[in-house]
C-alpha cells in the first residue's frame, strides 16, 4: 500500500478460502485496518490473546500493531485499510492500545450493514483514489469511522471530542509511545519531547483514553509484555530487560498489576506447563461476551490462513 492510500474489497468465500491455505504469522502494516463482518465469524491474535468471534463483529487493527486474524470460509463483510492522511481530525478510535484486541460485538445486524453500505460506496470510488486523499472518499470515511464510533461508544471508556490542536499532539503522544515504550523515560521525558506540560499530556490522556499517561505507558509495556510471553523463548528477566525494567521484580509487579497475574503464570498457562514446547503453540483463544463468540481449540490459529496477508496486497 502506498504512503498514503486507501483500499477496500469485500470478503468472500474464495477469498477465505485463499487465506486458509496459506502460512499465517503475526504480522503489522504501516496503515491502520478495520473489518465488519456480517456473517461467519474467526479468530483474532493480538496483545498476546487469541479471541474467538462471531458475525455481527468488527476488528480494529491501528497501525503498527502485530496482530493475525484468520476467517471462517463463510464469512462475509468488509476491509478497509487506510493511512493516516485519511483520519478526521478528531478521531481516538484508533488510538494504538483503545481498542478491545478482539474486537466488539454489533449490538444488531443493521448497524452492520449500515457499515457495509459505506463501505460499499468507498469501494464504488476507489477507482478514482489518487496520490492525495479524494474528497468524497475522506468525507465517506469519516462518517464511517463515526458510526463505528457510536456503535462501539458503550463498550468504550467515554471519549469526548478534541480540539484540533489536543487531537494532533494525542496523536504525536501515541505514536512516540510506540517508539518509545521500551525506554526507561518517564512522563516528564514524554511531555519534553513533545513540548507540552505533564499536566497538558495528563489531561488529553485522561480525555481520550480514560487514564493517565503513566497508565498509558505502562499498559503498552505489558501488551509487548505478553506479546513477548506467549511468542517468544526469551526468560522473564530478559523480557524485563527489555522492557526497560531494570529490576525484573518490579516488572513482575507492574505485571501483575496490570495483567491480574504474574508473568510466569501468564505464559504457562497460556502456552503448556512445559517451557520446552511453549514455542510450538499459539495462545489458547478466550470466549467473547455478547455475541455467540465460542472458545477454539488450542492450536486452531496455526491451521489457518492469515487474511491481513492477501489483505496487504489488494
Amino acid at each position: 500500500m502506498p504512503r498514503t492510500a486507501l483500499s477496500i474489497f469485500p470478503l468472500t468465500e474464495v477469498r477465505n478460502l485463499r487465506f486458509q491455505c496459506s502460512e499465517p504469522a503475526l504480522h503489522s502494516h504501516p496503515f491502520h485496518q478495520i473489518f465488519v463482518l456480517t456473517r461467519g465469524g474467526g479468530t483474532q491474535t493480538m496483545h498476546g490473546e487469541t479471541v474467538t468471534f462471531k458475525a455481527p463483529w468488527v476488528l480494529v487493527i491501528p497501525r503498527g500493531q502485530a496482530h493475525l486474524y484468520l476467517p471462517s470460509a463463510e464469512s462475509e463483510g468488509w476491509s478497509i485499510g487506510f493511512t493516516d492522511e485519511y483520519l478526521p481530525p478528531g478521531s481516538t478510535l484508533l488510538a494504538s492500545n483503545a481498542f478491545p484486541a478482539g474486537g466488539v460485538a454489533l449490538a444488531t445486524p443493521d448497524i452492520a450493514e449500515r457499515l457495509c453500505g459505506l463501505a460499499r460506496i468507498l469501494h464504488e470510488g476507489e477507482g478514482e483514489a489518487s496520490g492525495s486523499c479524494p474528497t468524497v472518499q475522506f468525507h465517506v470515511l469519516a462518517a464511517f469511522l463515526q458510526l463505528l464510533h457510536h456503535a462501539c461508544q458503550s463498550q468504550k471508556p467515554a471519549d469526548r471530542s478534541l480540539p484540533l490542536a489536543d487531537h494532533l499532539l494525542f496523536q504525536r503522544f501515541t505514536r512516540l509511545l510506540d517508539e518509545a515504550y521500551r525506554s526507561r523515560w518517564e512522563v516528564g521525558r514524554f511531555a519534553r519531547e513533545l513540548r507540552c506540560s505533564q499536566r497538558k499530556l495528563a489531561t488529553i490522556c485522561q480525555l481520550t483514553l480514560g487514564k493517565s499517561p503513566h497508565a498509558a505507558l505502562e499498559e503498552r509495556r505489558m501488551i509487548e509484555a505478553r506479546r513477548m510471553l506467549t511468542q517468544g523463548a526469551e526468560s522473564v528477566q530478559q523480557i524485563a530487560l527489555d522492557l526497560g525494567f531494570e529490576d525484573p521484580s518490579y516488572f513482575a509487579k507492574a505485571f501483575r498489576r496490570v495483567v491480574g497475574e504474574t508473568p510466569t503464570d501468564y505464559r504457562n498457562q497460556r502456552m503448556g506447563l512445559n517451557p520446552e514446547w511453549a514455542g510450538n503453540y499459539p495462545p489458547a483463544p478466550r470466549k467473547c461476551q455478547g455475541s455467540g463468540g465460542h472458545p477454539a481449540g488450542r492450536g486452531a490459529g496455526a491451521r489457518k490462513a492469515s487474511a491481513d496477508a492477501v489483505f496487504a496486497e489488494n
